[in-house]
């Protein structure tokens, strides 16, 4: 695991339960599907197992297609400032943060739909 995985994977994995991690599973799917992506990220218990999948996935489309990486990183609403930090990286360490920015936003999402809005 990368420094800059480790680094992330504290945001959300310290309070991630099955359930949460089930419905984060069900948005990356239905933002993926938001924004043309016909690869689907299969409900797993291992939250670095669906890290995987999903950076897969944007490896694979990173070069090809990026009108459908810029369209999923809107269909996630991952924040600008965060984003334009790693628009230097090479191609699979920007797959990496952008895999990570995903997740992280997506797992906020979902922790303010149980929570309300308390702070996470």
């Amino acid at each position: 695991m990368t420094d800059k995985e480790n680094e992330n994977l504290p945001v959300w994995t310290n309070q991630i339960t099955p359930a949460v991690l089930a419905q984060m599973c069900k948005q990356l799917n239905k933002d993926l599907n938001r924004a043309g992506f016909f690869e689907q990220i299969s409900e797993v218990a291992d939250p670095v197992l669906m890290k995987n999948q999903l950076e897969a996935v944007l490896q694979k489309h990173l070069s090809a297609d990026s009108k459908k990486i810029s369209n999923l990183l809107y269909a996630v609403d991952v924040p600008e400032a965060e984003l334009n930090a790693f628009l230097s990286e090479e191609i699979v360490e920007l797959s990496t943060a952008l895999t990570w920015l995903i997740i992280k936003r997506t797992w906020q999402k979902i922790n303010l739909r149980l929570n309300g809005f308390r702070t996470v």
